[in-house]
């Protein structure tokens, strides 16, 4: 994120996949709790990596840490297998909704 002069916030860092729609790609880089299911299990990956990183920075922003925290590369990558996203009570339904959505 970043601030313009006006400080007005500006998501920025998505842009993973190319305009290349037609084929997908296999790029391996980032921090594993912000990757895509198809990245971390190094399969082919579209535009839908971009989604999946707004659902996590929407996640982030209302709880203040990520989604798929854990003690170690295994739990990472098992939780992001599964899903498993665990929100705070006073997150409205209605965000939960968007969230589970996106991911």
């Amino acid at each position: 994120m970043l601030l313009d002069k006006d400080f007005n916030i500006k998501i920025c860092d998505f842009g993973w996949i190319s305009e290349d729609f037609e084929n997908k790609r296999k790029t391996f880089c980032g921090t594993y709790e912000y990757m895509a299911p198809e990245m971390v299990f190094r399969e082919p990956y579209d535009f839908r990596i971009d989604v999946w990183a707004l659902g996590i920075l929407l996640f982030e922003l209302l709880h203040g840490k990520a989604p798929f925290k854990a003690k170690n590369l295994k739990e990472v990558k098992e939780k992001i297998k599964l899903g498993d996203v665990n929100f705070n009570d006073r997150i409205s339904d209605e965000a939960k909704s968007l969230i589970i959505n996106i991911l």
